[in-house]
């Protein structure tokens, strides 16, 4: 494990005042580091280059959490009469590798693959069986910078396209077949 020494909390600009320090693991490379922010942020680290949570944020001693800042109005409060009525949709992609390893005993390598290609196509290789154990499923960004942004002027914003929270779902009833 290596630990990095950042710059100390009171190094920052005077823009964005520290009031948080953050403690970071990644998780890819093992490097340790702290750094002081205006919020519990997620940061990139020093030493592989990826975007990491802090595990914990904790609020500097004599700092208060609410902002002294002053409150700006948002952007669509200053939009021209123009365009005060147009919405867009903003979205991002960044490329992720999806890895997956399972354990399969086979004559072959080519025979194991071919028992691992059926399973996936079969959607049973993420079942975790004592015949094909799931050894690793985890996603993690591709190397260098693959962060895009779009943004489409639309006329109005249209049904989203995600999984509805169970909370947002009709609710139902079970009923007994006893």
């Amino acid at each position: 494990m290596k630990t990095i020494n950042q710059p100390s909390v009171g190094a920052t600009a005077e823009i964005s005042p520290v009031r948080y320090l953050n403690q970071y693991r990644c998780p890819y490379c093992q490097t340790e580091w702290e750094d002081g922010w205006d919020c519990g942020c997620n940061d990139r680290c020093p030493n592989c280059n990826k975007e990491i949570e802090p595990y914990e944020s904790a609020l500097i001693e004599g700092e208060s959490a609410e902002t002294e800042w002053p409150v700006e109005e948002p952007a669509l409060a200053k939009a021209t009469p123009d365009g005060a009525n147009r919405c867009y949709v903003v979205s991002y992609e960044i490329d992720y590798v999806h890895r997956v390893s399972v354990g399969i005993t086979a004559d072959s390598p080519e025979a194991a693959q071919l028992i691992a290609e059926q399973a996936f196509n079969d959607a049973t290789i993420w079942d975790d069986t004592a015949a094909m154990p799931l050894l690793f499923d985890d996603y993690h960004e591709s190397e260098g910078e693959s962060l895009v942004w779009e943004c489409i002027a639309v006329a109005q914003l249209p049904e989203p396209d995600y999984p509805k929270k169970i909370s947002q779902t009709v609710p139902y009833t079970v009923t007994s077949l006893n």
